[in-house]
Order: C-alpha cells, then structure tokens, then sequence
C-alpha cells in the first residue's frame, strides 16, 4: 500500500545572482507514496503505533552521503496528538512531538545531541479499509556537526501500523 524510491534531477540554475550556465544537481532524490485520507476518515478514538525507516541525503560540511534508519511513531487519535523517533539515521537519533493531528501532521524533530533540528511533513496513508494504516512523509534536517560544520538532510519516512485500535 506504500511505495517509494529514488529520483534524479540535473536542472539549470534559475536565478541571475548565481553562474551563468550552472546547473543543480540531485543524485538521489527520494520518494515516498501512499492513498491519503481525508480528515473526517481520521478516527476520533483510539491509538495506534507504527514502525518503518527514514532514507534520504546527507551533506556534511560539503560532503554528500546517504544515510538510512528506523522510524517508530504513536498517535492518540482522541487527543490528536504523536510521537516520532526515528534512529541512526547518518549516526544520530531524533525525536519530536506534534499536536492537532488530522491527517495531516508536522512534527518538530531534534537529534539526541542537539545539534541538529528539522521536522517530518507526513500523512497518514490508507492501507486498504484502514485510514491509518500508513504514515509517510518528508523528512528536512539542519545544523551543525558537531564540528563547527554545517550540516543538511533530506529524505522520506514511510511506516505502517504496528499495533494499534480504531
């Protein structure tokens, strides 16, 4: 019910500030697609958990790399409200919170050692009659790391129900 992978882009570069001729460049873009439900398909009751991963690009101080991990989430659907973890993703672990979930969430993700922040743009995705069978979503980091360099990542989360009742 879930699919995903990876894209490439080679673009021309848009705005006059920059190099005449210079183009962007993504080597692996990823991807993540589900069937979206709508806000009233989003039960009022009930919680529920979910496992899957994170994958996406790293660049740290200016060296590209991709970076993988494990993402855990739970949801109380009568509150609105959740969790996200997700670990090891290039070597860190994050965590964050969100209220006023429908189905539609933003949750604000700081790294165990504070030094990287971001959130996860995601929905819920239907898994057959199921509404919330799913989460997937956009995963945007930034910071430091740990070194005085910058740090940026990129990617997708993608999960489904663990356990849960609705």
């Amino acid at each position: 019910f879930l699919t995903w992978g990876y894209w490439a882009a080679d673009v021309p570069v848009a705005s006059s500030s920059e190099t005449p001729g210079q183009r962007d460049l993504v080597a692996l873009g990823t991807w993540v697609a589900g069937k979206l439900p709508t806000a009233a398909d989003i039960p009022t009751t009930g919680t529920a958990s979910y496992a899957g991963h994170a994958v996406g690009s790293v660049v740290d101080n200016g060296q590209f790399r991709m970076a993988t991990g494990s993402m855990t989430a739970n949801f109380d659907f009568g509150t609105r409200s959740g969790s996200m973890h997700i670990n090891d993703f290039d070597n860190r672990d994050y965590s964050g919170s969100a209220s006023a979930v429908t189905n539609r969430m933003s949750i604000n993700m700081t790294s165990s050692d504070g030094n990287v922040t971001g959130n996860v743009v995601g929905s819920f995705a239907r898994n057959g009659s199921d509404p919330v069978g799913g989460v997937i979503g956009d995963l945007i980091l930034s910071g430091t790391n740990g070194s005085g360099g910058s740090y940026i990542g990129v990617g997708t989360i993608a999960g489904q129900k663990a356990t849960g009742q609705n």
